[in-house]
This record gives structure tokens, sequence and C-alpha cells, in this order.
């Protein structure tokens, strides 16, 4: 899906957000946060030729109330309105 969309939008950039629930220190859940998304990176880089962005919010954005939930990378398809 993610390799389609981004060929549809070829003028397009993705944007991978990490993210980690708020079991330990906040400097080790913005680790574990960087180290998922950098995952996600790796096995997204051969199926998407766009410039990636890639970054950690660590614990600072829960979006569920289940922590397990709050354990995610986030994929955004940024395109430019301008251009069709």
């Amino acid at each position: 899906l993610v390799s389609k969309l981004s060929s549809q939008y070829s003028n397009s950039e993705v944007l991978l957000v990490g993210h980690a629930d708020d079991d330990g220190t906040e400097q080790y859940n913005y680790l574990l946060a960087e180290e998922r998304v950098h995952f996600v990176y790796r096995q997204l880089k051969s199926y998407i030729s766009q410039p990636m962005q890639l970054v950690s919010e660590g614990e600072l954005k829960p979006k569920y109330s289940k922590k397990a939930l709050n354990r995610r990378v986030e994929v955004y398809l940024i395109t430019d309105p301008s251009v069709e």
C-alpha cells in the first residue's frame, strides 16, 4: 500500500513518527521509539523512492489508553498541494 501510494504521489515525502508507551524513563522511551522508527525505515526504503523524514516522539504523544497501542510508528505521506 505504501509503495503504491508513493508511486502515485511521486512528488511527495514520507514522514515516519515513532512512539512508545510510558514504561521506563523518558530518555529510554525516546530511544525505543527511535529504534522502532529506524526499523520501519529499513523495511520501507527498498519500496519507496521519496525522501523519508524520521522523527521520534518517545512517550510524549500517547494516543490510546491501552499502553501497547502507544508502541507504534505512524506513516504519513506529505504532498505538495500545488503540485498535481
